[in-house]
């Protein structure tokens, strides 16, 4: 329990301006947790979030807006690709790298039969990819 919002608020305050973010924004927490119409640690914490690039900072402009409807503020939703957001890779056919071989170009054959043993579904072509490289 906090005795004194106001004075855990200006200690947030100052670690702000000091740049120390994380310890800044475990105070603010503290005092939104206390205090949910807190606009002033709302206000600092979303700052904090969007230098970060977080997309937590949408929670806290809704909270900004919920206690100051008339609230100006250029917020863009930040999305954050997942981890498990997988870039869509075209694979080159086996054909085709072969064509590129008797082109001379190797290095860009290299790269196409990695890619086809690294992200391909196809068991056959990955072997057939691999038999490729081994000669390469």
């Amino acid at each position: 329990m906090i005795s004194n919002i106001n004075t855990v608020f200006v200690k947030a305050e100052k670690e702000y301006l000091k740049k120390n973010n994380n310890e800044a924004k475990k105070l603010l927490r503290s005092v939104i947790e206390h205090d949910n119409s807190h606009y002033g640690a709302y206000k600092i914490l979303y700052n904090i979030l969007v230098e970060a690039h977080s997309s937590k900072a949408e929670e806290i402009y809704k909270e900004l807006k919920r206690l100051n409807p008339i609230f100006e503020i250029q917020h863009k939703k930040i999305n954050k690709k997942k981890k498990t957001d997988v870039k869509k890779i075209d694979l080159h056919t086996i054909s085709l790298i072969k064509l590129m071989i008797s082109q001379g170009k190797k290095r860009q054959a290299k790269k196409s039969l990695k890619d086809i043993i690294k992200f391909s579904k196809n068991s056959k072509d990955i072997n057939s990819a691999k038999k490729i490289l081994e000669k390469l």
